[in-house]
């Protein structure tokens, strides 16, 4: 990696975790929730204390879902839904790193394999702008080709479907 410039802390900050890369005002969102949690349950309970993994995922989708239902302010504390819900991971991670998280989740589950199912299905769908895309391009070759003297023919099948009642009426 280049250095910003020759200085020997340079050499050693660079391989240090980059904190310049997380947000400021996620660290500020992140504190109004651990003073309010602070407020609720004492400061820094959650260091005390074993922390069980499903209860803090159990709140941080509530939270989530608080949010995603159009809900931006807890009603009790005023504060960020999203931000109580990054304190909850936020706890999570630092109770795994010392040791004190209750990994009470259950058996691993198969969400990861569907995900990428479910990647692989939709790469292979082709959208309504990819389809007018290549549209476009047919026709705009038609026409170049047009201009030349050359005839071009396109094959568009059509869809197959059930005969209607006034098809098979017709017939006759």
């Amino acid at each position: 990696m280049a250095l910003p410039d020759n200085n020997p802390k340079s050499a050693l900050g660079v391989k240090k975790v980059p904190l310049h890369l997380v947000p400021p005002s996620a660290a500020h969102y992140l504190a109004t929730a651990f003073a309010d949690g602070a407020a609720k349950y004492g400061p820094y309970n959650w260091r005390e204390k074993d922390v069980s993994a499903a209860v803090y995922i159990a709140a941080m989708k509530r939270h989530i879902d608080d949010w995603w239902d159009g809900e931006d302010l807890s009603e009790d504390a005023k504060v960020e839904h999203l931000a109580h819900a990054m304190a909850c991971a936020a706890i999570i991670l630092d109770a795994a790193s010392i040791g004190k998280l209750v990994d009470d989740r259950p058996a691993k589950g198969a969400a990861s394999r569907l995900q990428k199912e479910y990647a692989q299905k939709t790469e292979k769908l082709v959208t309504v702008t990819e389809l007018l895309q290549q549209a476009t391009e047919i026709a705009d070759s038609r026409l170049a080709l047009r201009g030349r003297g050359q005839v071009v023919r396109v094959y568009c099948p059509e869809p197959e479907r059930k005969p209607s009642f006034l098809d098979r009426f017709m017939k006759r």
